[in-house]
């Protein structure tokens, strides 16, 4: 006799073919983020609930869920299904996970979306200054109401550039798909002016550890044009290339004789077209 959790699978399965729905997907995605911050049960029920209602294709509206946070449970703006989606890379995959023991100095985190990936890190390493630094005018708002009030988190409004100066930036169609370079996987929304600064600005201190790099096409300018970012211990992130071209291996370059590790082709991952990476000082000059 199967189990009622597989019953409701195979219910869920024939719901989503019918109707073109992800109800198998997002309770999966629910579950994980649930089981990642959720602070107690009834908490980790409604990030389920709320990950499927987000997930409608007629759902149009934001939803607060409750989280663990660096000072105790917190609310937390979900404006759609694909800001859902971003619990679990960052908690569920860990994509920010250090490869390395590090106890960093500050942390600056570039395309910091609703807060997520700002919310992992205060977890991860509590006290720990950190640097939020987002482009989107409406994603900033949301930012600001979900981590503005985390001890040792200062954001910043604009985005990183390869030279100084305002640029155009192209919100996108969901939540995390805002760039200031246009293509197929960014934009299509309102154009609007923002403030640009470049890296080494955002690294001027010197103290930089940890740099988390999510900027939507925007890192194949900004990277290159850093000298201080072989200054940093730890730099991880997204390339939004497919591994193994040109475009990608292009921003690895940057980090010569850094331990660097990305992700391989794989015509079966749902992000086959980014590569994940992480690029490590060499250990005799990260601190520890």
């Amino acid at each position: 006799m199967e189990s009622l959790r597989t019953a409701l699978k195979r219910v869920m399965l024939r719901v989503d073919r019918r109707l073109g729905t992800s109800l198998q997907r997002s309770v999966e995605v629910g579950r994980g983020a649930a089981a990642a911050v959720a602070p107690d049960k009834p908490s980790a029920a409604w990030i389920v609930a709320a990950s499927v209602l987000l997930a409608l294709p007629w759902w149009r509206w934001a939803l607060r869920i409750r989280v663990r946070g660096p000072q105790g449970p917190t609310w937390f703006t979900v404006p759609d299904w694909a800001a859902m989606r971003v619990f679990e890379e960052v908690f569920v995959e860990a994509e920010y996970a250090a490869p390395v023991a590090l106890q960093p100095r500050r942390i600056v985190d570039l395309g910091s979306n609703i807060g997520v990936s700002i919310l992992f890190f205060a977890l991860r390493h509590p006290g720990v200054p950190i640097t939020g630094v987002e482009a989107s005018p409406t994603v900033f708002k949301r930012l600001q109401r979900n981590v503005g009030s985390f001890p040792g988190v200062t954001l910043r409004f604009g985005a990183v550039t390869a030279h100084p100066g305002p640029v155009v930036f192209h919100e996108g169609g969901a939540s995390w798909s805002g760039s200031t370079r246009l293509s197929e996987h960014t934009g299509g929304g309102e154009q609007v002016e923002v403030p640009g600064f470049p890296l080494d600005e955002v690294l001027a201190a010197g103290d930089v550890d940890i740099l988390k790099v999510d900027i939507e096409g925007g890192e194949f300018d900004v990277l290159p044009a850093s000298e201080r970012i072989r200054d940093v211990a730890l730099v991880m992130g997204e390339i939004h290339a497919t591994p193994g071209t040109p475009e990608a291996d292009q921003v690895l370059a940057v980090f010569k004789d850094f331990d660097v590790r990305s992700t391989q082709f794989d015509p079966t991952w749902q992000w086959e077209h980014f590569t994940i990476f992480s690029a490590v000082k060499p250990r005799a000059s990260v601190p520890s």
